[in-house]
């Protein structure tokens, strides 16, 4: 669904790209704003948090060895914190978006993206600890 919008999106709004960066970057922001919208619209209404492609298993790369392990165990890790933290993780540490940024796509604040990627990452070395991390896979 949010694919879909976004490509919507993208083919209402094409004329407002102004060229200043890459229109892939473009395209990305007009994805990553229509993901957090539909968060935003999810919790709200009090549904089940679901960020799909945000950490799929089946769309990784195949690999062997240990990277692939960990691969594995950093993608179970993420499935298991919330949607928004999985998000915010996803833009600022991969999209290499700004807290100031994140938060304009929110609609919230910087420091709500602060304090989200803060807990998100602390939870995620408690899921990835080697003690949890033997027994996460069995």
């Amino acid at each position: 669904d949010v694919l879909q919008e976004t490509f919507l999106e993208v083919v209402r709004s094409i004329r407002r790209f102004r060229g200043d960066g890459s229109l892939a970057g473009w395209i990305r922001k007009v994805a990553a704003s229509k993901a957090l919208m539909r968060l935003r619209t999810r919790n709200a209404r009090g549904e089940e948090e679901l960020c799909d492609g945000l950490a799929d298993p089946a769309g990784a790369n195949p690999g062997g060895g240990a990277a692939a392990a960990d691969r594995v165990d950093l993608e179970a890790a993420l499935g298991q914190l919330p949607a928004t933290a999985r998000a915010v993780i996803w833009l600022h540490d991969v999209e290499g978006y700004s807290h100031d940024e994140i938060a304009v796509m929110a609609g919230r604040t910087a420091s709500f993206s602060k304090s989200q990627l803060a807990r998100a990452h602390a939870r995620l070395r408690e899921l990835l600890a080697p003690g949890v991390r033997e027994g996460a896979c069995t």
